[in-house]
């Protein structure tokens, strides 16, 4: 029996009969005698590790070299040496197999070095499309300061010094009916406009509730447009500091977009008089859409009985919880009269 030549590593080999690859869905391919060369580039064990001189017709076989479709994984036993890389100086021989796997074992790392620039590389498109969302969003945010700044700008135009301009807007106002005093009064170093109307009448063309004196109010407007103005009810209410209009909550007046614009506008330009004017127009007809308290239920109001003595208290919420009174009961039985006598309307 022939010996069977000895495999090294640098041998021209040829597949022989016995090799019969596994596809990946883990059949086997009949290769019916056809024959593919390589060249050994390393062993372990029973593997040998071969670089095809060509791709080859199948998908898998064991593990091989990754790096390379030509690089496949055999059992010695499936090749057949065609020509010998065996050296009779040892030295030699010792050198070229240490060349051969070393440079085996380099092409072994390209696998996990491509992996780990393809993770870097998807990490940087991952930053790239977040610093474009970033870029997005500051653009976004540039043209919202330049429209503030546009504003501010604005703003400077329409500031007057003109002394006469301003004791003129006083004059004004001293003569709209529903003004009855005006003063300017310091909150926490604050200055304000502090606006006291007389008695307002509540006007709904649409309801069934007829016309009612809602009150009178006193009117807090800040000189600074940034901080917001502040009404309250100084003669009627319900439960205290909560409700002193359908529209008005705490102090805070519901004003709808439209109307902030435009107060936002009268603000920042300092047209007190026309601001005053929108504001008691609004108390007396207001933004009946969607009311903090409905107007029924505010037409239930009891008399106001605190009388502070100093202006900001009318503004401070702890001093009408303390001493501003309250009679629940009456409110839910007149809240009852009314919608039962809408009702049979």
């Amino acid at each position: 029996m022939k010996k069977k030549e000895k495999i090294y590593v640098g041998n021209k080999i040829k597949t022989n009969a016995k090799f019969k690859p596994i596809n990946q869905d883990g059949t086997r391919l009949d290769l019916k005698g056809e024959s593919f060369e390589g060249t050994v580039i390393g062993k372990r064990g029973k593997f040998i590790f071969i670089d095809f001189h060509q791709e080859l017709p199948f998908t898998h076989y064991l593990n091989g070299l990754l790096s390379k479709p030509t690089g496949r994984a055999l059992f010695s036993n499936e090749t057949t040496p065609i020509d010998s890389c065996k050296s009779k100086d040892k030295q030699k021989q010792d050198f070229f197999n240490l060349m051969i796997e070393f440079r085996y074992k380099e092409l072994e790392k390209i696998p996990g070095k491509i992996r780990s620039i393809e993770d870097t590389i998807n990490n940087r498109i991952g930053n790239i499309k977040s610093l474009s969302r970033d870029i997005d969003f500051h653009e976004d945010e540039i043209q919202k300061e330049e429209f503030e700044r546009k504003k501010l700008e604005n703003k400077k135009m329409f500031i007057s010094f003109n002394s006469d301009y301003i004791m003129k807007q006083y004059n004004k106002m001293k003569t709209n009916p529903k003004v009855d005093t005006i003063k300017i009064l310091n909150i926490n170093q604050d200055t304000n406009v502090l606006l006291t109307t007389k008695n307002l009448t509540y006007k709904n063309p649409n309801s069934k509730i007829p016309n009612y004196n809602l009150g009178a109010y006193k009117i807090l407007i800040p000189i600074d447009a940034d901080k917001r103005l502040k009404i309250i009810n100084f003669k009627k209410h319900v439960q205290k500091f909560y409700y002193h209009h359908p529209c008005i909550n705490r102090g805070e007046v519901c004003l709808g977009n439209a109307m902030i614009s435009e107060v936002t506008k009268l603000r920042n330009s300092g047209n007190i008089i026309n601001l005053i004017h929108l504001l008691i127009n609004f108390l007396e007809e207001p933004n009946y859409n969607d009311p903090h308290l409905s107007e029924e239920l505010f037409y239930c109001n009891q008399k106001v009985t605190i009388k502070p003595k100093n202006e900001e208290d009318w503004f401070n919420e702890e001093y009408w919880d303390k001493f501003e009174k309250w009679d629940g009961a009456k409110y839910t039985k007149d809240t009852q009269i009314i919608q039962q006598k809408l009702r049979e309307e």
